[in-house]
C-alpha cells in the first residue's frame, strides 16, 4: 500500500557523471498508435519529478509561483549528490509504472549537458547528468520513462508571440540530445506550449514540425502534450494539470488522457512546512481510481526535497 512516508524524496552524496553514448535505433518499425496509448492507459499510475532550478530557490510561500524566471545563475544549481535509485524505489513502493522528469522546465535550465547553451549542469558547481542517472535507473529498475520538456524557455526567450526560426531549431536541437543520448524514451512530456495565453501558441513553434523530428528519432516515443483540447491535433495523448482538482475532462470524455495531481501543495519542494505532504493514502487512492476510471493515468508529483530534509 502506497504510505506518505513513502513521498519525500532526498539526495545523497554522489556527483557520477554519466556518459552519453546510448544508441537509438531510428530503423525500428513504428507501433500503431493505438497500441501505444493502450500501452500507457495500462500504467495506470506513474510519478511526476520537479526537480530544477526551483529546488533551489527555496522561496517562502508568499513568493512561491512554482518555476523559475531563467535568471537565476547556474550556480544556484548545487545539489550535493542525488539518489535517483531511491527515487526509483518510491516508484516501485507505490506500485507505480514509471516517473517523468523536468528535463528542462521554463526557466531554461537544462539537467543534461546541452551543446546549445551554456546555462545547463555543465556550467554549475555539480555537473552530474541527471537525465543520463534518471534514465539508466528508471530503466534497470524496470519501469517506464518519460522526458518532460518546456517549449516556454525564459532565458532563451523563447516565449508568445516572438519564437524566430532561430529559436525554434534551438528547441529542435535540444529535443534531438534527448532523444539520441539515453536510448529508447516511452514518453516525451511537452508543457509551455499553447497551455495559457502567455506561452508560445502552435503557430510560434508548429506542432507538425515537433511530431516530424519525434518520430523520426523514436517512432514509438509517445508524444504527451500539456493540452486540454478534445483532440489529438497537437498531442498523441491530452495532458491536464488537474493539479489536486477533480479530473478535468468531461464525464463522457473516455479516449486516452492523463492527468496530474501533487502530494505537496506546489510543483517544486521547499522548506516551509506548508510545502510537505497534505494528501492522505485514501485520497491518493481515491483520485487514482476516479483518473483511471476516465482512461486517464494519474501523474502524481512527488518533488525532491535537498539532502538531510
Amino acid at each position: 500500500m502506497l504510505s506518505t512516508s513513502f513521498l519525500l524524496l532526498n539526495c545523497k552524496e554522489e556527483e557520477k557523471v554519466i556518459t552519453k553514448n546510448a544508441e537509438v535505433d531510428t530503423e525500428e518499425t513504428a507501433r500503431p498508435l493505438a497500441e501505444l496509448q493502450l500501452d500507457f492507459l495500462n500504467t495506470r499510475y506513474q510519478a511526476y519529478f520537479h526537480y530544477n532550478m526551483c529546488t533551489f530557490k527555496n522561496l517562502n510561500s508568499e513568493e512561491h509561483f512554482g518555476r523559475s524566471t531563467g535568471t537565476e545563475p547556474a550556480s544556484m544549481w548545487a545539489p550535493t549528490g542525488l539518489d535517483v535509485a531511491q527515487w526509483a524505489q518510491v516508484c516501485k513502493d507505490a506500485r507505480m509504472e514509471g516517473g517523468w522528469l523536468t528535463t528542462k522546465h521554463h526557466g531554461g535550465f537544462c539537467l543534461w549537458d546541452s551543446e546549445y547553451t551554456d546555462y545547463d549542469v555543465a556550467s554549475s558547481g555539480v555537473k552530474t547528468d541527471v537525465v543520463g542517472e534518471f534514465v539508466k535507473t528508471f530503466r534497470d529498475a524496470g519501469l517506464k520513462v518519460g522526458m518532460y520538456y518546456s517549449i516556454l524557455d525564459y532565458h532563451h526567450g523563447v516565449e508568445n508571440g516572438s519564437t524566430t526560426r532561430e529559436e525554434i531549431e534551438f528547441l529542435k536541437n535540444q529535443i534531438t540530445e534527448l532523444l539520441t543520448n539515453y536510448g529508447p524514451i516511452d514518453y516525451i512530456n511537452f508543457d509551455g506550449w499553447s497551455s495559457w495565453p502567455t506561452t508560445p501558441n502552435f503557430d510560434d513553434v508548429p506542432y507538425g514540425e515537433i511530431y516530424r523530428l519525434v518520430k523520426s528519432l523514436q517512432p514509438n516515443c509517445l508524444i504527451v502534450n500539456h493540452t486540454y483540447e478534445s483532440n489529438l491535433a497537437h498531442a498523441e495523448v491530452p495532458f491536464a494539470d488537474a493539479a489536486g482538482r477533480a479530473y478535468p475532462y468531461h464525464p463522457d470524455y473516455m479516449r486516452p488522457t492523463a492527468a496530474s495531481n501533487l502530494v505537496q501543495i506546489d510543483w517544486w519542494w521547499d522548506d516551509n512546512n506548508n510545502m510537505r505532504v497534505t494528501k492522505s493514502v485514501e485520497y491518493i487512492l481515491g483520485q487514482l481510481d476516479s483518473y483511471n476510471s476516465h482512461n486517464s493515468v494519474y501523474i502524481l508529483n512527488i518533488s525532491p526535497t535537498l539532502p538531510g530534509v
